[in-house]
């Protein structure tokens, strides 16, 4: 597990770095390294020099938000998204599907925009405790459209280096609002607070009408990780905590689980992921 000291730097800082040139973009390829915790370097396709084995990409997005205050000014800490990105679905992506499957994290994992006719590298995007959340694949047997792989990554940390200037940022993972509505739909089991999570969350949730309710965990492969909550349940919010543990007290593995939430003629679930 690697962590990074925090840098905040000034925000017109952030914001240059966010936004090169598109002429400096206009001719790069992306290119990833990926090293799994169990699968070590997963090895890819790409022929650049300097690059060779990497995995290519065609496209990725990524966005950091900053709340602005009634004066006008930044107030609080900047919120992140997920780094997005789409491959093509090959030999070597497909390891990366399977990470998730396999509820792996990645011990490295880098993004580089690199320019294709000079070989230099613009802009690079690093996770620490990086874990693969959603992986969707799409494509034909047939006809001139390859097959691709749309990939999803949260993380503990991202760092964010614009190579052409020598200036980096680190941000920590903060998807949630800087204000969060006190307000609970009825019935609707809200995402978790926070999540991802390094271990303690709360889950709140109400119900339509006064009856029995349950909540409990499961991992991705269906299996009973802990009951959170099972009573009668009124409703007015009810908020189950989770210290990150399972019904023997250990500790759960780094990667995605499903909470869900029965009561009578009605189930809802809602993902939460573990970053170690």
């Amino acid at each position: 597990m690697r962590h990074r000291n925090v840098l905040l730097t000034c925000f017109a800082l952030t914001f240059a770095l966010l936004a090169l040139p598109a002429v400096a973009r206009a001719s790069g390829v992306l290119v990833i390294r990926a090293v799994g915790s169990s699968q070590g370097v997963i090895a890819g396709t790409s022929t650049m020099q300097g690059y060779e084995n990497w995995i290519e990409a065609f496209s990725f997005s990524h966005a950091v938000s900053v709340p602005i205050g009634p004066n006008g000014l930044p107030s609080g800490t900047p919120q992140t998204s997920p780094l997005s990105l789409m491959c093509r679905f090959d030999r070597s992506t497909i390891k990366l599907f399977t990470a998730q499957a396999n509820l792996e994290s990645f011990s490295e994992f880098r993004l580089e925009w690199v320019d294709s006719g000079t070989g230099e590298t613009l802009i690079r995007y690093e996770l620490f405790d990086g874990v693969l959340v959603d992986a969707q694949e799409s494509g034909s047997t047939g006809g001139d459209i390859a097959p691709t792989l749309s990939l999803s990554f949260v993380y503990a940390q991202i760092e964010i280096t614009d190579m052409t200037l020598g200036t980096s940022v680190i941000y920590e993972w903060n998807s949630a609002p800087a204000a969060a509505p006190e307000t609970v739909a009825k019935g609707l089991l809200l995402s978790p607070a926070p999540n991802p999570t390094h271990g303690q969350t709360a889950f709140r949730f109400s119900l339509p009408a006064d009856s029995n309710a349950q909540l409990s965990l499961y991992d991705l492969r269906g299996h009973l990780v802990r009951n959170l909550y099972s009573g009668w349940t009124s409703t007015e919010p009810t908020v189950a905590e989770w210290d990150g543990t399972d019904d023997s007290g250990r500790k759960v593995a780094q990667g995605m689980y499903v909470a869900r939430l029965k009561y009578p003629g009605r189930e809802i679930t809602q993902r939460i992921t573990v970053v170690r």
